[in-house]
């Protein structure tokens, strides 16, 4: 009985391991989304300000700059997605 019983805390003490760690990578992952839903964040608020700055199309640099903020956006979107 006392063997059957160490038996099942060793288990329940297993399965909380376990659980603590699949707590922890969820928290890890959480931040990770976080963080980059803050860098999409960000780079929103530079191409609104570019498009409030009344930025004409095909106005060189500054042309060229949205473009690679509204990829970069757009990569961190579907990289969140995916996690």
């Amino acid at each position: 009985m006392k063997k059957k019983l160490n038996d099942l805390i060793a288990e329940l003490k297993e399965k909380e391991n376990e659980v603590e760690k699949f707590e922890q990578d969820i928290k890890q992952r959480h931040n990770r989304i976080d963080k980059k839903q803050l860098k999409v964040d960000k780079l929103n608020r530079q191409y609104a300000m570019l498009m409030d700055a009344g930025v004409e199309e095909n106005s060189g640099p500054m042309e060229a700059k949205k473009n690679n903020i509204l990829k970069q956006t757009k990569e961190l979107e579907d990289e969140i997605v995916q996690v």
